[in-house]
């Protein structure tokens, strides 16, 4: 699995400060993008074999349980 995570920069309308610190993080926690503080559109092109070799090497998705999200709008 892959992790990307973003956020906004500067302060809001109600003068709370974020910071930004978007990321995009691969399987074994190694940071492959990081921006702080400032604004920037940035394309990160991921690597499908490394994800794959990690899954092969941890399996942890084999462990996943079934489940269903039950929404009360149903």
């Amino acid at each position: 699995m892959l992790c990307s995570g973003v956020n906004r920069v500067g302060n809001d309308g109600n003068e709370i400060h974020h910071s930004g610190d978007s990321m995009v993080v691969d399987p074994l926690g190694e940071i492959l993008y990081h921006k702080k503080e400032d604004e920037e559109i940035h394309t990160i092109t991921l690597q499908k074999d490394k994800l794959d070799a990690v899954r092969t090497k941890l399996p942890f998705l084999k462990d996943a349980d079934n489940f269903i999200i039950l929404n009360d709008g149903e």
